[in-house]
């Protein structure tokens, strides 16, 4: 009866350990979504540029910065 009780721990431990790091991978993208938006944001204000050239000078498209604004406004 022992062993089953422990199989069934390591199992529900195994997915407990697999369900965190999904998690934390997720949250992980997000921070970098909103990194990459507030870094864009700031650049504007900050340098008193436009869009197309706080992301030039970011070394991002317009677009990865439209969908980054998008996915983390979910």
């Amino acid at each position: 009866m022992k062993q089953v009780e422990m199989n069934i721990f390591e199992m529900g431990k195994e997915l407990g350990i697999e369900q965190g790091k999904a998690l934390g991978l997720e949250e992980g993208k997000k921070e970098s979504l909103r990194i990459l938006v507030r870094s864009v944001e700031s650049s504007m204000k900050n340098f008193h540029i436009n869009l197309q050239e706080a992301c030039r000078g970011l070394e991002v498209s317009v677009e990865e910065y439209e969908e980054a604004k998008r996915q983390i406004a979910r």
